[in-house]
């Protein structure tokens, strides 16, 4: 954001104040720049690390092993908001969707006697490439006194084809006449 400059107009003393208005020209610029370093050294998107980590620690999240920067500051950002969306099937789906985890499916209440079991649908490659941290959102943003179970589904595209196959059977049965000679 561009600002005009001080100008400071007086029929005396023309040479001074221009000095004057200079020296708040710069200290205005300089309260300009401080004033602007808080909002962005708190973006986790462009924060240096080590400001996101203390962002993250007020906000209870925790660095996984091998976790990509990006998910790391995606968790950090969305925190809050994941943590006002837990414990329901649409918050549960916001959460992944924030996190760019692909699409999930919730099966509930599938089984009479294990009620409380909720089966999630996911890709076989997003359990590989993120076990770890499927099981953080679920230990942080589950429902409680809920067991989580990974269901996964491929897709695989089979070629077959189809053909007109006409088959006849005719069965025939021979039998010889009772001559009653062998008895």
């Amino acid at each position: 954001m561009k600002r005009p400059q001080i100008n400071l107009k007086f029929w005396q003393c023309k040479e001074d104040l221009s000095k004057i208005a200079k020296l708040f020209d710069g200290w205005w610029n300089k309260m300009q720049e401080y004033l602007m370093w808080l909002p962005n050294a708190t973006d986790v998107e462009t924060a240096p690390l080590t400001i996101v980590k203390l962002i993250a620690w007020g906000r209870d999240i925790d660095r996984l092993k091998n976790e990509p920067e990006e998910m790391f500051r995606l968790r950090v950002k969305h925190a809050l908001a994941n943590a006002l969306d837990a414990g329901s099937v649409a918050g549960f789906e916001n959460i992944w969707n924030r996190l760019k985890l692909g699409s999930v499916a919730q099966n509930e209440r599938i089984d009479v006697e294990n009620w409380d079991v909720i089966q999630l649908v996911l890709s076989n490659s997003d359990i590989s490439n993120n076990n770890e941290l499927m099981n953080e959102i679920i230990r942080k943003y589950g429902r409680t006194c809920r067991r989580y179970e990974f269901v996964t589904e491929q897709n695989i595209d089979l070629g077959i084809r189809t053909f007109n196959y006409n088959y006849l059977a005719i069965n025939s049965i021979a039998k010889q006449p009772n001559t009653g000679e062998n008895e």
